[in-house]
């Protein structure tokens, strides 16, 4: 069944543009940033000023909020070099992601904080767990990624 603006078959995605899916992790890239943003520091801020604690009591801190919003805004800008750096952060946050919750469901405690921070940690993963698949398997949908990956290639000499 074709479109009736564009007379394309649904889900038929033009070359050059990038795909709904790759828009949605970009944007789920920016929500992670602004989640562990909320829930390292603003909660733990918020609350601490609510029981009148040293403000900083609670807060974990962490750069990958900056790392993922860096990594998003390069995906939505179509930057060259983006493709590259969805592998390297993703191979990256990946193992540090998985290695901290293997440790923490090894001893869990099940504090407020250690809570908000698995489920964080969680999302997150899921994230670049997509990313890293889809920058692995579908490099074409990733805007101005010249680089040929070696799954490509693999699958050319068939």
């Amino acid at each position: 069944m074709a479109h009736a603006e564009s007379g394309h078959a649904p889900g038929f995605q033009p070359e050059g543009e990038p795909s709904r899916w790759y828009d949605f992790l970009c944007y789920s890239l920016m929500f992670a940033a602004v989640a562990t943003v909320f829930i390292k520091y603003l909660f733990p801020i918020s609350f601490a000023l609510a029981y009148q604690q040293p403000v900083l009591t609670h807060v974990q801190w962490d750069l990958w909020p900056a790392v993922h919003f860096w990594l998003g805004w390069s995906l939505m800008q179509h930057k060259s070099y983006a493709l590259t750096a969805a592998l390297l952060v993703t191979v990256v946050e990946i193992a540090f992601s998985g290695l901290k919750l293997a440790m923490f469901f090894a001893n869990p405690e099940w504090t407020i904080w250690n809570a908000n921070w698995m489920l964080n940690e969680a999302l997150c993963a899921s994230i670049f767990v997509a990313l890293w698949y889809t920058a692995w398997r579908r490099p074409e949908i990733f805007p101005n990624a010249f680089m040929p990956l070696p799954s490509k290639v693999h699958s050319e000499r068939r």
